[in-house]
């Protein structure tokens, strides 16, 4: 019985704690804190390309490639087309997993040993790990090591938008070398654009590159700070600032016909990428969305962690509406 007044303050931490961690997840705030703090994972958030699934091996794209040869004109009682049909296809890409953990020590938690200040603490905390899931995470949206192909994969990173794009390598367990349908508009020669006339004469044919067939235009252009600022310099009066989108989500945006344009401090040196978001999702495993687990005390530490886990994948079901123009140097493009 001596004991049982500190048994009962460590379950009441313990409670207070894991109810803390449960109301900062339910609310949405850390998803929503990740999802809107850097402009590539915003767009996707904004443009309702963020999925959530239940499980599964592997993800499980599927993919049209071929048209449905039965659609065609006919004259009263002319016989139907009614072939049985091919050209749908899957892709398969790996789960990939992050985790970041949340430690109290046991000094930090009887130094803030009112509830108020252990709450606090514990916000400070999550916002640092916010900070950081978002930082890990959009970093490797761009990390050009990262190849397509499951079987390569050696890194247990994100799939990089370099990789969904590059067409030298297998994307989603499919050969683009081999197969027209499933390559990326790319193109390798942005060291030649030497002017902001041959920049935009580069950036509208690419534009009309991934906007030819179904499926709409690309309505994103994400490219390096160097190069939006080269653009936007050169277009200065004529050009239309989406100020709304602007001032809601902190990110400098232009509008290039129907396409917003921005840039990320972590986009690939010399890249601009021009994207339609309907063909790339980010896919997250539901229940391991940031989902935390309750605080653990660690036998040999005096202190409590709780682990945050994440599952998902960056994926794209249709290639061929997604560019790029590589090897541009801001620096040698003059007026």
């Amino acid at each position: 019985m001596t004991y049982q007044p500190t048994v009962r303050a460590a379950q009441n931490i313990d409670a207070l704690l894991s109810t803390t961690l449960d109301k900062y997840y339910k609310s949405g705030l850390m998803h929503d804190a990740i999802f809107t703090s850097n402009p590539t994972f915003d767009f996707l958030k904004s443009a309702g390309r963020i999925k959530y699934i239940d499980g599964g091996m592997q993800l499980a794209i599927n993919l049209m490639y071929g048209k449905n040869s039965t659609v065609g004109p006919y004259s009263r009682y002319e016989e139907l087309n009614i072939d049985p049909q091919d050209g749908i296809t899957q892709a398969f890409f790996p789960w990939v997993q992050y985790a970041g953990a949340i430690t109290i020590d046991g000094l930090s938690e009887f130094q803030n040993s009112g509830k108020a200040a252990l709450v606090n603490l514990l916000g400070e905390k999550m916002e640092q790990l916010t900070m950081s899931f978002s930082e890990e995470m959009n970093e490797d949206l761009f990390d050009s090591t990262v190849t397509g192909d499951a079987s390569q994969v050696s890194s247990k990173q994100l799939m990089s938008i370099n990789a969904l794009i590059d067409n030298d390598n297998t994307v989603g367990q499919i050969d683009s070398s081999s197969r027209e349908w499933w390559q990326s508009s790319i193109n390798a020669s942005g060291a030649d654009i030497t002017t902001n006339q041959g920049l935009k004469e580069a950036m509208g044919t690419k534009y009309n590159d991934v906007s030819i067939g179904s499926g709409g235009k690309a309505t994103l252009l994400l490219t390096t700070q160097e190069i939006f600022e080269k653009y936007e310099n050169s277009m200065q009066e004529q050009i239309r600032y989406t100020s709304t989108e602007t001032a809601t989500a902190g990110f400098e945006k232009l509008r290039y016909k129907a396409a917003t344009m921005m840039w990320d401090s972590d986009c690939t040196t010399g890249s601009m990428y021009f994207i339609n978001p309907k063909f790339l999702k980010l896919m997250v495993a539901r229940g391991r969305d940031f989902r935390p687990g309750g605080f653990q005390r660690g036998i040999k530490q005096d202190a409590r962690t709780a682990n945050y886990l994440w599952y998902g994948q960056l994926v794209s079901s249709n290639r061929r509406k997604l560019g790029a123009i590589t090897g541009i140097d801001a620096s040698t493009i003059n007026p």
